[in-house]
């Protein structure tokens, strides 16, 4: 018992040195020298308790920091999950804990209670739920949070068809609000006065626009592209022009600029309009001109374009996949 007091008080010791040599703030210092100072104490401690493992008054026990990597998880019905595996944040593993989840997992998904791993193949649809997981083991319990959402794999809106899940007609019923030719692209905008969906409707060479709410109707309410006509498909319909399209295929948008752009391939540039406008304001890849559609207009550089089949946009940047000359600028 003698020695194992000496241990205790030694171990003390050590641990305070560690600590608190670490923990001395020194004038000057950055935010990035303090944070390593942090780490240094924490894998110090860990060092000093992992020599005394084994001795007559063991480890200094603590309870499990789990976390799942994600907060949020999205699934589907009938569709097997990857299996959502746990991670002790403190790095000495998952033996020794015991995981319990409130309210229960919905049916087809499992917690295994020794491991912490969720799996499974959920049969139900779920709405955003938030799950309380508490871990526990010799030195006490935790909680961590995870919310889970399962959502319905089977269609139950159609653009296109009038409605009809079981038909696949080219512009069924002709050319149309409902109607839709080889569809590439799609494009939920949540921001604007005027948040809307657009399909980029490559055989009819024009992009649709839709009301943005999960309620909206399947029939479009605008059009780019056809000169305001939800009932032509004519390839760069009164001309190559700030207005016209060749064979879109995607429409993407930037939340921060509230611009939408569309690949416009079949006429070699990417058009950017302006919030709610039907017509572009800026065009990348034929040297500033809405009125023309060279591919590699000027030769291949850093400004000219062949097919652009993909774009995307940032805060400040955009993306373009310059599918003919096999690259992607920025």
């Amino acid at each position: 018992m003698k020695n194992a007091g000496l241990l205790y008080y030694f171990k003390c010791i050590f641990l305070f040195i560690f600590l608190f040599s670490n923990c001395i703030v020194e004038s000057g210092e950055t935010d990035t020298e303090k944070a390593e100072k942090s780490r240094e104490s924490f894998y110090s401690f860990l060092y000093v308790n992992s020599l005394f493992r084994g001795s007559p008054f063991g480890d200094f026990s603590f309870p499990p920091i789990i976390s799942y990597g994600f907060s949020e998880y999205v699934a589907y019905v009938g569709i097997k999950i990857p299996d959502i595996v746990p991670i002790n944040v403190l790095g000495s593993g998952i033996s020794g804990i015991r995981f319990r989840i409130s309210p229960s997992l919905p049916t087809g998904l499992i917690l295994d209670e020794s491991t912490g791993v969720i799996s499974g193949t959920p049969s139900s649809v779920l709405t955003k739920t938030t799950y309380r997981i508490n871990t526990s083991n010799s030195g006490g319990s935790n909680n961590t949070n995870l919310i889970l959402r399962i959502g319905n794999s089977t269609a139950t809106t159609v653009f296109g068809q009038n409605g009809s899940l079981t038909i696949n007609t080219l512009n069924n019923g002709g050319i149309t609000a409902n109607s839709l030719n080889n569809p590439t692209g799609f494009y939920n905008s949540f921001f604007g006065l005027n948040a809307s969906k657009y399909i980029a409707d490559t055989g009819n060479h024009r992009i649709l626009i839709f009301g943005a709410s999960a309620s909206a109707s399947t029939t479009a309410s605008g059009v780019i592209g056809q000169g305001g006509s939800l009932s032509s498909n004519t390839a760069n319909n009164g001309g190559v022009s700030s207005s016209s399209l060749n064979s879109p295929m995607i429409v993407s948008g930037s939340g921060f600029l509230f611009n939408n752009f569309v690949a416009d391939t079949g006429n070699h540039r990417v058009l950017s309009y302006s919030a709610e406008s039907l017509s572009a304001s800026i065009v990348y890849g034929q040297g500033g001109s809405l009125s023309s559609n060279i591919l590699n207009n000027g030769g291949v550089s850093s400004s000219s374009l062949n097919a652009p089949s993909g774009v995307a946009a940032d805060s400040s940047n955009v993306f373009i996949a310059d599918t003919g000359n096999n690259r992607v600028l920025k």
